[in-house]
């Protein structure tokens, strides 16, 4: 349960590396641009931290089912 409050983030997950304009014009928007230092950092900290790495288990089935989706022309 989120409680009484929650923070809700814009993010956008990226493979590809990413420069600093590119995080900086994002940013403009309220956007944050997270690449793969970041991924693997996050993965890292996840790891050690039975909350995080539910979390990290729950985004892979989110993104399970978006690719599941997709699949079938959803």
């Amino acid at each position: 349960m989120l409680g009484k409050e929650a923070i809700v983030a814009a993010m956008v997950f990226t493979p590809a590396p990413t420069t600093q304009s590119e995080v900086d014009r994002v940013v403009e928007h309220g956007i944050t641009l997270v690449g793969p230092g970041e991924i693997q950092q996050l993965v890292e900290a996840a790891s050690s931290c039975e909350v995080a790495s539910k979390a990290l288990e729950l985004l892979e089935n989110v993104r399970s089912l978006a690719n599941l989706g997709a699949a079938l022309g959803e």
